[in-house]
């Protein structure tokens, strides 16, 4: 079994004394190709990390894949993709990469990619970010995240936010007997131990459903921002809400108003109804139905966990995901942190606002804009938008504020008249027949516009960017 190490690459002269096997980069053509002798490394980031493997799991066969060139310490996003396609072309059963991102547009351009890993049965470990504390791809479900005991060890016993674990950073690499240190406290430096620990759990019994109790999680109840990992995918939809099938972030297999399903898939949303009663019989009759003895099913419940619904779920064996009420991420927010991104808020039916800010964020996205969209509509996080219960006073919108440093943020409030900024651009929309028609407003201008398919939603990103 292989663990395949993306960082900045290690020196080929050390192979032999880390059960390096493969030594490879990513070239400036994007290629993943053989790492030569008189390489340069201007860190010895990547050899500590492989270091720390070797150290707790010295029978491990690492390939390790440069993913930064002699100049540059920190990867692009690029050449970090590339590395991920390689693994998952590879088959190579873990992937560690004690890195990550906090920009919007990386989480764009990487998140396809992870989920077909996941969904490959491959493992990843990734660090959190050390001055943020979170970072792509580590705050993915399914994504081993782990942070440095030393750095936030405060937070142990918060584990609700998905495989998030907890680890040492600070460990002695012996080099000869002349050179010996200990690492630095890093998130980097914590994530090798779980690697390692993951890969003498499996070395043992070759069966990924045996780590996470090993890791001391029995539960299987989790929260997440947005279902990335689903793929093919039966909608149980007790609530009859109207479903934006083309924006959606997977493949729907059918969408079913009642428990009458056919049980012939591994995901499922279930979409409550208002009815809390009504909501508890549907549930414990939809789980009846679903094959007790496969634990690999995953459901996401499209509304926050309580007590009653926790009672129902703990006698299954499923992954359960659930959406984040007033549940906070594990970092503090400096006082001094100011907003200086632009706002637009949304008004008009949900189902076409909701075509439109997928549309608008997208495009904002692509043009390079670390653009973040949110709501208070709780259905909202099926097409990749934020939910907060309550918009103006939910300190996890600030933690990610903070965290994400957005260029632009894409409001829609069940409240239409809620705006916090009030020189902010408003976009009112409404349908007619096939074509969605925008009035764009700003305190002093007043433009129109109609959007027929994808391609006009660059001339809405032109337009307003014109405008501001």
């Amino acid at each position: 079994m292989k663990i395949a190490v993306m960082d900045e690459g290690v020196l080929p002269v050390f192979n032999k004394e880390l059960n390096i096997i493969e030594n490879l980069m990513v070239s400036s053509e994007n290629l993943v190709i053989n790492t030569s002798d008189d390489v340069l490394i201007s860190t010895d980031h990547g050899f500590n990390v492989c270091k720390i493997i070797n150290k707790y799991a010295p029978e491990a066969e690492i390939i390790s894949i440069r993913i930064s060139n002699s100049t540059e310490v920190n990867a692009n996003i690029k050449a970090l993709i590339t590395a991920f396609k390689y693994c998952f072309d590879n088959n190579i059963s873990i992937i560690h990469f004690s890195g990550g991102s906090v920009n919007l547009k990386d989480d764009y351009l990487l998140r396809d990619i992870i989920k077909d890993i996941i969904n490959n049965d491959q493992i990843i470990i990734a660090a959190h970010s050390n001055s943020k504390g979170l970072s792509f791809p580590a705050v993915y479900p399914y994504v081993f995240s782990v942070r440095a005991s030393e750095l936030f060890n405060e937070y142990e016993d918060n584990l609700c936010w998905g495989y998030n674990f907890v680890m040492p950073s600070k460990h002695r690499i012996n080099i000869n007997e002349d050179i010996n240190y200990i690492t630095q406290s890093a998130n980097s430096y914590a994530a090798p131990v779980l690697t390692a620990k993951i890969y003498n759990m499996l070395k043992f019994k070759n069966n990924n459903s045996c780590i996470l109790e090993g890791l001391g999680i029995s539960d299987k109840i989790f929260l997440c921002e947005h279902p990335i990992f689903l793929e093919d995918v039966t909608i149980i939809n007790i609530d009859n809400e109207i479903i934006v099938e083309e924006i959606l972030p997977f493949k729907v297999r059918k969408i079913y108003s009642d428990i009458r399903f056919k049980a012939d898939t591994r995901d499922y949303v279930f979409i409550p109804n208002k009815n809390k009663e009504y909501t508890i019989e549907k549930f414990s009759s939809f789980l009846e139905l679903l094959p007790k003895k496969e634990d690999r099913i995953r459901i996401v419940y499209l509304g926050t966990i309580d007590k009653e619904i926790k009672e129902i779920i703990t006698s299954y064996k499923f992954d359960f995901w659930f959406i984040p009420n007033d549940e906070i991420y594990p970092i503090d927010v400096p006082n001094t942190v100011l907003n200086n991104f632009a706002t637009i808020y949304f008004q008009g039916n949900k189902e076409v606002v909701y075509y439109i800010m997928a549309g608008l964020r997208d495009a904002f996205l692509e043009d390079g804009y670390n653009c973040f969209s949110i709501s208070n509509y709780i259905d909202a996080t099926l097409y990749y938008i934020y939910y907060f219960k309550d918009i103006g006073k939910s300190y996890r919108r600030k933690q990610l504020e903070y965290i994400l440093e957005p260029d632009v943020e894409l409001v829609y409030s069940k409240d239409e008249s809620f705006k916090e900024i009030e020189d902010s651009m408003t976009i009112e929309v409404t349908k007619d027949d096939d074509i969605i028609k925008l009035k764009i407003s700003t305190l002093d201008m007043n433009e129109e516009l109609n959007i027929c398919g994808k391609v006009d939603f660059k001339i809405l990103l032109d337009k307003i960017v014109d405008m501001v």
